[in-house]
Parts: structure tokens; sequence; C-alpha cells
């Protein structure tokens, strides 16, 4: 991790490129500034020669048969399980076998997730958008691209058009596969030497000897990902290091948290909504327009809210539709957690 580390710092890419080292620079805010330029004017170029917009372009992946709406909902379910795998991960993380088998069940989500997204966005260069993301990195990496003494490979906007070899094509390519993974970069924000660089900032000045507005794309992920990792590690509710340790267990804390955050932002919206005397009742009946309305209102519900209401339906249907509320599962628990305190507390006065 140290030469990425060093690779990282240094701001540059060097790439071997036959027998001559190519190195791609960071880009300026002028180049930058031009990119934007050259996408919106490739996006209205692409319109003008008819190729696909991107609404037409889903409609042509439904109509072909490329991209379903079975495909979608397929797409959402299996992302939804990644996130329920990876809690269930955390939750049983001390538990090695169960958490294992668990993270064998994530990594064949993934790789359906992985195929589901190559299947949705394998026609992509079909669309305008593309077309023009494609001008616009060719680009920012031919403005960047220097020779090892410093010298730019295009000196001209007009010499990067103008170019028919296929070199930024393969240097691009080799760009991608030699960039930092997010896994590396978790790896690397967690860890020294970048933990103790990261922990003097405030004494050293820039972290990074430049401007925020010109870090480069990996240096901008590893500063996101530092951020994140003090604020774990300053968190009330900090999870272990071997935990923290575990990106598939990390993330399902976070998500949890996440959730937690999400619950109590919701009933502290609907607290503020209702007068004291409704919102101090266990139970409230609220109308509802329409059924996002009515999944809206049932997520309010804490997890054991959602418990305790899962049983006492289950309860009325074995009931036959009708049962009394000190008959109800949770209501038979409190009577009886109240006998016992009281059978308690007499004995320990006669003591």
């Amino acid at each position: 991790m140290s030469r990425t580390l060093s690779r990282i710092l240094a701001g540059v890419i060097r790439i071997p490129y036959g027998t001559t080292l190519l190195v791609v620079h960071p880009t300026t805010r002028l180049q930058r500034y031009i990119a934007e330029e050259v996408y919106a004017a490739e996006y209205e170029q692409a319109v003008e020669d008819g190729v696909f917009t991107d609404e037409d372009f889903v409609e042509y992946l439904e109509e072909n048969g490329f991209w379903t709406a079975e495909n979608e909902q397929e797409s959402e379910k299996v992302n939804k399980d990644i996130e329920t795998l990876k809690i269930k991960l955390f939750e049983s993380f001390v538990k090695f076998r169960e958490r294992e088998q668990i993270r064998l069940y994530l990594r064949k989500a993934e790789s359906r997730a992985g195929e589901l997204h190559e299947q949705r966005h394998r026609f992509d260069h079909l669309c305008c958008h593309s077309v023009a993301e494609i001008a616009k990195g060719r680009y920012l990496l031919g403005s960047s691209l220097r020779t090892s003494a410093g010298e730019p490979i295009f000196p001209t906007e007009e010499s990067i058009w103008l170019d028919e070899s296929p070199m930024l094509e393969r240097v691009a390519h080799l760009y991608q596969g030699l960039k930092a993974t997010d896994k590396q970069l978790r790896e690397i924000a967690r860890t020294n030497p970048w933990q103790s660089m990261w922990s003097m900032r405030t004494t050293e000045g820039k972290l990074l000897g430049v401007s925020p507005l010109d870090y480069t794309e990996e240096q901008a992920a590893l500063i996101r990902w530092s951020v994140l990792f003090e604020n774990i590690y300053q968190h009330h509710e900090r999870p272990s290091d071997d935990v923290i340790a575990d990106d598939d267990a990390l993330d399902g804390w976070m998500i949890l948290q996440k959730q937690k955050q999400a619950s109590q932002q919701k009933e502290v919206s609907m607290e503020s909504s209702l007068s004291e005397k409704i919102r101090n009742c266990q139970e409230i009946f609220i109308p509802v327009e329409s059924l996002e309305d009515a999944k809206h209102i049932e997520s309010l519900n804490s997890p054991e809210a959602t418990r305790i209401k899962r049983r006492r339906l289950a309860a009325l249907e074995r009931a036959g539709g009708e049962l009394e509320e000190q008959h109800m599962p949770d209501s038979k628990q409190k009577i009886r957690q109240q006998a016992e305190a009281e059978a308690l507390a007499k004995m320990r006065g006669k003591k």
C-alpha cells in the first residue's frame, strides 16, 4: 500500500507505454472548465445526429429486451439483499462460522449485482450522455498527458482531436487499471502511514500541498474516507477495531446507523405535527390517501413496534379476527412482567 499511497501523494500516474514512459498529470481548473464545454458541445451534436437521448435509450432497451422491468426489479432486490446481508454480517460478527457463511452469500449477491449492472450499461455508448462523456474524458486525458521530461504529448486541444492513433484509448485503459480501488483507499485511510499524516494536518497546513479544488480524483476520495473514519472513531456507538478493519461489517454498521438516523428524523417530524395528547398514545391510527402514504407511515414504526405489530396481527388471525387488549401477546407479556416484579418486591419486603 505504501507504493499506492506515494503515487496518490505525488498526484501523478506513470504509465509505461512501449519504450516510452508517459505521465498523467493533474488537470487544471481551466482544463476542467473546457472539458465541460466539450461535453455540452458533443451532447448537442449527438442530439442533432439522432443519437439516443436518455429517455429514448431506456425505451430502446425495453423494446429490444436488453433491460426489462423484471431486470429493474431484480436489480433493486439484489441491492437491498446486499444491504441486508451486510447488516447481518455485522450483527453476527463474533460468530465466525455464521459470519463467513453470510459473507459467501454476500459475494454471490454482489456478483449478480455486477452482472445486472453490466447488462444495464452494455449499450451505453449508443446514447448522447455516453458520447459526450467519452469526448470529455478524451480531452481531459489528452491535455494532462506528458512525457517523463514534462513535455505535453498534445500541445494543443486540436491535436487531441486530430490524433488517429489508438494511443489515447490504450493509455486510458492502462490508466484505469492503475488507479486505486475503493478497497485500497479504505485500507490506506484507516492505517499508517497515512493515519499519522492525517493526524498532523491541522499543524502542518495543506495536507497535500494543494487546494482541495485541485485534488486529483484519488486524493479527493482518500480525504473523504479519512473524514468518514475519523467520524466513526469519534462516534458514541463506535464499533470495534476488528469491525472497522472489515469493510463488509463496517458497511453493515454504517447502514444501520443511517437507518436509525432516518427513523429518528421521521419520528421527530411526525411527533412535531401531533398534539401532546395524541403523542403520548401507545397506538396512533392515521388515515392515508395512497399506498405511498401508508408505506411512509409504516416506516415510522421502530423495529420493536414493527415486531409487536406483526405478533398482534398473527394473534388476531389465530383468534379469528377478534381479541381483547389484555390477551394481545405484548399485553400478556407486560402483565406477566408486572406480576413477577410485584412478587419479587413482596419477597424482598418479607426479608
